[in-house]
């Protein structure tokens, strides 16, 4: 169940004690963007609402008409919730602009802020994804994504695409726990950080959606079109714990035994399971399966295995969605 709670003129969404970064210029405009996104899988209070503005007015740092509290805090305290001591954004990244790429890149780590010139990345809720990235990238392939702290206002990146920070992937997916513990479902901060810190979570008996992107309008990285990429951490972590940067000790996080792609191409979304290589070798503790009510073959693993119809493999397996939804269900 989520609460919505209004402060000075901006909303944050409240879901299970945890906050997604929910910008708004006035409380009207979230209110008409409200009865726009209900969605067919959950109640409109399950949805978060972002701001139709060019300039993004937040609680913590604007007033409603985007003048800036202070000089100083100019940028900062945006996102309440989000748990990577970063001020409530999932990445800050500081570039160094060339003549026509960035050709450096500093990440910020907890206890950094979004200042000037940064580029501040945000988590949206299930379903729903990052809409915001400039169209300069880097110069060597490395990914950059947010909305630009830009003389002390926060402003889009990329309003061509929206002028939503937060739009709906294709839909039609989703992930249901019935592991009988709590699930963690990290999702790649990309473009931008690139690390595992979008979290879904879902709590036993839960069925959350899952973002699907439209290749022939989300992010393409040197001209080719992206999937999304989530890490399925083994039952019992939170999203808290899991999703972010970990190290090989714990099985979760950028360490997290197993992966799903998603993503939507030539009018099918396609969806795959297959190991973490070779970042780790830790077997999944339980089955994953994908059920549809119209897929191109069957895709399921299982004590390390990945079986489909055309046998068992140690690599993955990949199914279409041909009409329809289909489920990720973890046991």
């Amino acid at each position: 169940m989520a609460e919505w709670r209004s402060v000075s003129g901006a909303l944050y969404g409240i879901r299970n004690s945890k906050a997604y970064l929910v910008l708004a210029a006035t409380a009207s405009a979230v209110a008409a963007s409200q009865h726009q996104h209900q969605h067919k899988h959950a109640h409109l209070h399950d949805r978060a609402v972002y701001t139709h503005t060019d300039v993004v007015a937040t609680a913590t740092v604007f007033q409603a008409n985007g003048t800036p509290i202070s000089k100083d805090e100019a940028c900062q305290g945006v996102a309440e919730g989000h748990y990577l001591g970063l001020g409530g954004w999932s990445g800050i990244q500081s570039p160094t602009y060339g003549v026509d790429a960035i050709t450096d890149i500093v990440t910020a780590i907890s206890g950094g802020s979004c200042k000037e010139g940064d580029l501040c990345s945000y988590a949206c809720p299930p379903g729903y994804q990052k809409s915001q990235w400039p169209t300069t990238q880097g110069s060597t392939g490395q990914s950059v994504g947010g909305i630009e702290c830009s003389g002390g206002k926060l402003k889009l990146t990329n309003s061509a695409l929206s002028k939503t920070l937060c739009i709906e992937g294709v839909g039609g997916v989703s992930a249901t726990n019935k592991a009988g513990k709590v699930v963690a479902i990290c999702r790649t901060d990309y473009p931008g950080t690139e690390s595992e810190t979008i979290p879904v979570e879902l709590q036993s008996g839960d069925t959350q959606p899952l973002a699907v992107p439209d290749a022939s309008s989300y992010y393409t990285w040197q001209g080719k079109s992206t999937s999304a990429q989530y890490y399925l951490n083994p039952p019992g972590y939170s999203a808290e714990e899991a999703c972010q940067w970990g190290s090989s000790d714990t099985p979760i996080g950028n360490f997290a035994p197993t992966n799903f792609g998603v993503g939507y191409s030539a009018g099918k979304t396609w969806l795959s399971i297959f190991p973490n290589a070779p970042t780790t070798d830790v077997e999944y503790p339980g089955t994953i399966e994908i059920q549809g009510d119209n897929l191109s073959g069957s895709c399921k693993y299982s004590n390390g295995k990945f079986e489909s119809d055309t046998g068992t493999s140690t690599t993955g397996c990949t199914v279409a969605v041909i009409s329809g939804s289909a489920t990720f269900v973890i046991s």
